[in-house]
């Protein structure tokens, strides 16, 4: 009975969570992020079970077509005691380089911390996919001169995934109550499982919270600073390249402007002299 109790309150929270996602107005946030509006997903690569409903649930709530997919999952017998599984998905940095890389603010970050995307601004240029120290982004094949049939696999951090998982491996909920629970599975598959090198992923870079059962090389993941590292170039060419360029591209074309006013307030002055030259000579005659 109490354990139904905490699943109730589970839900309850991550239903708390999933509301004030849709309350926040996307947009890009480039200052750091407040922990007391963040939101954050828990994944225990030991629980999951690699069914795909996450994955169908994903498909079916964003829209995707059948051969696309943002989630994708793989096993890896490792030789660990249990049987893990990998989440291959956006890993919600918590200082994307992805959106930082965005020249179309496609890729941004909620108010809540969420990393997200939006397909009808997307140029699929690719900037993102070559940004991601985790490598996740793909990017569909483009037929020539028809952007309608690029597709890039971007989360929309809408939550649906962790709503639909039958195995209580997947949670999304506010960052600091995912963190406790985290904690606490920790504590408890220690103590059940043979498996030291269990450990949290993302605890402090990412929104996407893994429960490991070994070191992150079991799971082909980076080293855990590796969404902390933006790259210098990608902030250069956000802060300072793309304003100048477009300050520049600005003042072109105000002088472009002013330049045809002139011109045009000219030309009109040398027509009204010529018709008033002509009308004299015809007075004349």
């Amino acid at each position: 009975m109490q354990e139904e109790g905490m699943k109730r309150r589970n839900f309850l929270k991550g239903a708390a969570a999933s509301g004030a996602l849709l309350l926040y107005r996307p947009g890009l946030v480039e200052a750091g992020p407040d922990l007391s509006r963040q939101s954050a997903f828990l994944y225990d690569s030991i629980k999951c079970i690699n069914c795909g409903v996450c994955e169908k649930a994903c498909k079916r709530v964003n829209g995707l077509p059948e051969h696309a997919s943002v989630i994708y999952m793989s096993q890896n017998a490792s030789g660990l005691p249990v049987h893990i599984t990998r989440r291959n998905s956006c890993m919600q940095c918590i200082r994307p380089a992805c959106v930082r890389a965005c020249p179309t603010g496609a890729t941004f970050l909620r108010g809540n911390g969420l990393v997200s995307y939006d397909s009808q601004k997307c140029a699929a240029c690719g900037y993102c996919v070559d940004a991601c120290p985790f490598k996740h982004p793909r990017m569909s094949r483009p037929a020539y001169f028809n952007l309608r049939n690029v597709w890039v696999n971007r989360c929309t951090s809408c939550g649906a995934c962790a709503q639909a998982c039958p195995e209580d491996a997947l949670h999304f909920n506010f960052r600091q109550d995912i963190l406790t629970m985290a904690k606490e599975r920790l504590a408890q598959i220690k103590s059940t499982y043979s498996l030291p090198q269990a450990q949290l992923y993302g605890e402090e870079d990412l929104n996407l919270i893994w429960i490991l059962a070994g070191s992150p090389d079991k799971y082909d993941l980076p080293g855990p600073t590796a969404a902390a590292v933006v790259d210098t170039s990608l902030a250069f060419w956000k802060d300072i390249v793309r304003p100048t360029t477009l300050l520049l591209s600005l003042m072109a074309t105000g002088i472009l402007g002013v330049t045809y006013f002139f011109a045009r307030r000219n030309h009109l002055k040398e027509l009204a002299r010529l018709k008033q030259i002509e009308e004299e000579e015809k007075d004349v005659k």
